[in-house]
């Protein structure tokens, strides 16, 4: 998300109108969970239950992404990329944030 109000709106009020239970997402989106609970319960809306994984980083220590045109996970592991390798690459948030300051 983006922050602004109307996004997180859209969000809220899609995934009730779907009936969506849990929503899994990456640790960086921890500030719109917070956002998008405060609108469900001002709503009066049922709240899924949120799981928040940590991020999977490239080579270069930034996390994949498609709009960085990123190799998903199916296509890493199709080249070779075994579970093992791919949970070493695995970051939360704070922990890149502390490693990637004075860079």
């Amino acid at each position: 998300g983006d922050g602004v109000p109307s996004y997180q709106l859209s969000c809220v009020v899609d995934d009730a109108a779907m009936g969506i239970t849990e929503v899994v997402r990456g640790a960086d989106l921890m500030p719109s969970t917070a956002r998008q609970l405060l609108l469900y319960r001002a709503l009066g809306l049922p709240e899924p239950r949120f799981f928040h994984t940590p991020l999977v980083l490239d080579e270069k220590g930034m996390r994949l992404a498609k709009r960085s045109d990123a190799k998903s996970l199916r296509t890493l592991r199709s080249h070779g990329a075994t579970p093992e390798q791919l949970r070493e690459g695995w970051v939360m948030p704070e922990e890149h944030a502390a490693s990637t300051q004075g860079k």
